[in-house]
């Protein structure tokens, strides 16, 4: 004999409940277990295994390959701008345009080969456009200015403190500050980026929230 429609809407209904039940209850997990600092790394812990799950798909979709996003050769580039022009079009691109969070910054005064590293890895001009741009939730995200932008002949550098909003599902978010040195070449454009946090990688990871 078949169940009352009923009986059936209440099954339905109650399994329903048990799912949303359980998603809830992993995503506390993970939220618990990804800003508990005393957790370690290392090892085969569920916090180790939530943020491996977090953070490898993001710095693979870091290192990927952009075929639709690259540097443009064929531009003009601003070539032997003086320190205070180039300051001020990277103190705009960090303020105004969130660069770090972003990847929305001026090319024209980046060399086409130029190389940028953080404390994850090295990536070419096409990888760390299109990765920041996917790494990241540009809206939920914030970077600051600690300081002011300094500039010569040689070098563009200055600090920073960012709240980074991963765009990935639950949106967690990650603080962490630094330095950044821009190196430039013998034509005025910069040939290397090199990005140094204050906090050990660990450390930053630490802090993931929601």
């Amino acid at each position: 004999m078949s169940r009352p429609s009923w009986q059936k809407n209440k099954v339905v209904l109650h399994e329903r409940h048990r799912v949303a039940r359980k998603a809830s209850l992993d995503r506390r997990v993970v939220v618990c277990q990804a800003v508990q600092p005393s957790a370690k790394l290392s090892g085969n812990g569920r916090r180790a295994f939530c943020l491996s799950a977090l953070v490898s798909p993001l710095i693979a979709a870091k290192t990927s390959i952009a075929q639709d996003c690259t540097a443009d050769s064929t531009c003009s580039k601003l070539v032997n701008l003086s320190p205070e022009e180039i300051k001020a079009i990277v103190k705009a691109d960090l303020v105004e345009r969130q660069f770090l969070a972003t990847a929305n910054f001026t090319q024209a005064i980046y060399a086409d080969d130029c190389t940028f590293t953080d404390e994850i890895s090295t990536y070419s001009f096409k990888e760390f456009v299109k990765g920041t741009a996917q790494l990241f939730d540009a809206s939920r995200s914030t970077v600051a200015l600690v300081g002011d932008v300094e500039a010569d002949e040689k070098t563009v550098t200055f600090r920073f403190s960012e709240e980074l909003c991963f765009n990935v599902p639950f949106k967690p978010k990650t603080y962490l500050s630094g330095k950044l040195v821009l190196t430039r070449n013998s034509d005025g454009l910069i040939s290397n980026y090199k990005e140094t946090w204050d906090q050990p990688v660990n450390k930053v990871l630490s802090t993931v929230h929601f």
